[in-house]
């Protein structure tokens, strides 16, 4: 074969292999197209089908879902708020101190406050907690604090009540085993100035403790003292057994010791087991006192009764009943009423009280104002329910224990501050404090 030849039929050959590959790849060109649409709607139908069965998802789990993701984000604002109001209010609400305090007292509650014109300065009695070696068995005493100026700190003065370790008489006179102490507490502190040489007067709920409350309640009484000058300890009077609720209570030898048997008032008392948490204030030349009322010897508190002197406290007469605890039911979820208080403001008078229940006894301060205090007689609706005119929260709701918080004290010569005490926390030792709540005495 000549190498013409031989190239011919190298490009014959050569022709013919690029038509194979031609032809390949045209047929390869065709069938691109095809599978490509294959595979896009293969892909397509897919995705379809994924929609599909979301949208088969019943509607309840979607809501369900919705449900969690909201509540997550619910929950998580409520936390953060919750921790700043926490800051908020911890940084805000300190508990008063009593400086230069020598009575070694735990815990501090009960205030009642008084301004003293001829020294410009505030008095502030309050139940003062001294512990003993039994720190079960401790002695409440009544103290005395003073105050020089607004917005600054309380200084203690002296102890008035002072409690003390005691064996109680028999009825016939005799010394018994039944060994307790005196306590004293509720002190309600009261400026007088038309009874020359009794000027100052401060009231509080006396009982024995033995660890037993019938005991304590059965042998109680109001007791008062009196003085001319508040900043001397030494020129207070003898103490009286000034109130208890009936003969009996307490009993022989005690109940000689007692200068009137409230029941005696009215009958609408009669049937008064025993009274305690005394209020008193002077207003337009009537001395007026208040009481927990205790019926049938029960343990709940069950009505605010008022009673009147005209003449500096040598007689009485019964006024009324201001609040009881089917009234206290139209303010919340309450069943008891406690912890009265007078105050002024702008020359009118208003009544604080706490309203509780079984589980928390105190929750709060609820303030109403007067309207014929010589009736006992408080501002009320249409339906007759006393109006409230403002309400103060314990200083720290969130944390209330059995006792909680809510025996107040106002004097509006010290500004918008409410002295609340509140118990926080277990146990006894500093879980009772007083606190200066800002906001003021109404609504603004």
């Amino acid at each position: 074969m000549s190498d013409i030849d031989s190239q011919k039929e190298q490009t014959v050959a050569g022709k013919d292999t690029k038509i194979e590959e031609d032809t390949a790849s045209e047929k390869q060109d065709k069938e691109k197209p095809s599978d490509v649409n294959e595979r896009y709607e293969r892909a397509s139908f897919v995705r379809r089908e994924e929609e599909l069965e979301f949208y088969k998802t019943p509607d309840i789990k979607k809501n369900h879902l919705l449900v969690i993701l909201f509540s997550a984000v619910f929950l998580i604002f409520l936390c953060v708020f919750a921790v700043f109001s926490l800051i908020s209010t911890v940084d805000r609400l300190q508990p008063i101190k009593i400086r230069n305090n020598s009575s070694a007292e735990i815990g501090i509650y009960d205030p009642s406050i008084a301004y003293d014109a001829v020294n410009d300065r505030f008095w502030l009695a309050y139940s003062s907690i001294i512990p003993k070696e039994n720190k079960n068995n401790f002695d409440i005493n009544i103290n005395i604090a003073y105050l020089t100026s607004v917005g600054g700190q309380w200084n203690y003065g002296y102890t008035v009540f002072k409690g003390k370790k005691d064996l109680l008489d028999t009825p016939d006179g005799r010394i018994s085993e039944i060994e307790g102490i005196w306590r004293y507490e509720t002190p309600t502190l009261v400026y007088n100035p038309d009874d020359t040489g009794k000027e100052w007067k401060i009231f509080a709920y006396k009982y024995f403790w033995t660890g037993n409350k019938d005991d304590a309640r059965k042998y109680s009484a109001i007791v008062l003292k009196t003085t001319s000058d508040i900043s001397s300890p030494y020129k207070w009077s003898n103490e009286k057994w000034l109130f208890s609720a009936r003969l009996g209570q307490p009993p022989a030898p005690y109940e000689h010791l007692v200068l009137l048997h409230l029941n005696r008032l009215d009958p609408a008392l009669s049937n008064v087991a025993y009274y305690a948490e005394p209020a008193a204030i002077y207003y337009k030349g009537i001395l007026l006192m208040a009481f927990t009322v205790y019926r049938n010897d029960s343990n709940k508190p069950d009505s605010i009764v008022m009673i009147g002197s005209q003449d500096n406290g040598n007689s009485w007469f019964y006024l009324g009943e201001i609040l009881n605890s089917n009234i206290a039911k139209h303010y919340g979820r309450y069943d008891r009423v406690d912890a009265s208080s007078f105050t002024i403001y702008d020359g009118k008078l208003y009544l604080m009280v706490s309203f509780g229940s079984s589980k928390v006894k105190h929750m709060g301060t609820h303030i109403f104002e007067f309207e014929n205090f010589a009736k006992a007689k408080l501002k009320s609706d249409k339906k007759s329910i006393p109006i409230l005119v403002n309400y103060i929260a314990p200083p720290f709701p969130n944390s209330l224990t059995e006792i909680g918080g809510g025996s107040a004290a106002y004097h509006e010569k010290l500004g918008n501050n409410v002295f609340i005490s509140q118990k926080v926390g277990a146990g006894i030792e500093n879980s009772f404090s007083i606190y200066a709540v800002e906001g003021g005495l109404l609504k603004k």
